[in-house]
C-alpha cells in the first residue's frame, strides 16, 4: 500500500479504478490551497470494498502522513476535499476527491476518481498523453492543463465513486 496522503481514502481508488487523468496544476485551479484539513473530514474511516484497515484523518495528517511534506496540495470546496499529489520528481498531479454530506443524523462519505475516454477529450485542454503498460493491456493517461471552472465541474459530475464508512 502507498505510504502517503492518498492512502487514507484515495489510494485504493487510484489502484482499482485506474484513473486516467493527471493535471499540470493542482485542482481545482480556481481554489487556493489549504494549510489544514477542515474539521468535517476528521475522523477514523474504513473503505469496505478495499479492506478493513482504519485510516485516521486529523487537521494536519492523514494515515500518519503530514500534509506539509511538499508532495501534496489540499483544496476544499463545499462538501469536497481535493487531494493533489505530485509523485517524486514528477511534473504532474494525481487528483483524488473525498466527499462528505451530512443531513440530520445521516451521513454519506465517498471517494471519487476522474476518468475520461477518447470521446470526451475534445472538451478539455490536453497537454500531452502518457501510454501506460504495453500491448493490449496498456491505457492512455490524459494530462490536462488550464482546466476552467466549467471543465472541472464536468469532470466532477462524471466522476466515479466508492463509499467510505466513518467508524468514529
Amino acid at each position: 500500500m502507498m505510504r502517503n496522503l492518498i492512502i487514507f481514502l484515495f489510494a485504493a481508488i487510484l489502484l482499482v479504478s485506474c484513473s486516467n487523468v493527471e493535471f499540470t496544476c493542482p485542482q481545482p485551479e480556481f481554489l487556493d490551497p489549504l494549510t489544514e484539513i477542515p474539521e468535517k473530514f476528521h475522523g477514523e474511516y474504513v473503505i469496505p470494498e478495499m479492506d478493513t484497515k482504519t485510516y485516521v484523518v486529523s487537521n494536519l495528517t492523514i494515515a500518519g502522513d503530514s500534509l506539509n511534506n511538499g508532495k501534496f496540495v489540499i483544496k476544499s470546496w463545499g462538501n469536497y476535499l481535493f487531494i493533489n499529489e505530485r509523485e517524486d520528481e514528477g511534473d504532474t498531479y494525481d487528483l483524488t476527491i473525498g466527499k462528505v454530506v451530512k443531513f440530520l443524523n445521516y451521513e454519506t462519505l465517498s471517494i471519487h476518481f476522474i476518468k475520461i475516454d477518447s470521446s470526451q477529450t475534445h472538451l478539455f485542454n490536453i497537454h500531452h498523453t502518457k501510454e501506460q503498460g504495453s500491448n493490449s493491456f496498456g491505457h492512455t493517461t490524459y494530462v490536462l492543463e488550464n482546466v476552467n471552472r466549467n471543465q472541472f465541474q464536468t469532470l466532477l459530475n462524471n466522476s466515479e465513486k466508492m463509499d467510505v464508512v466513518r467508524v468514529e
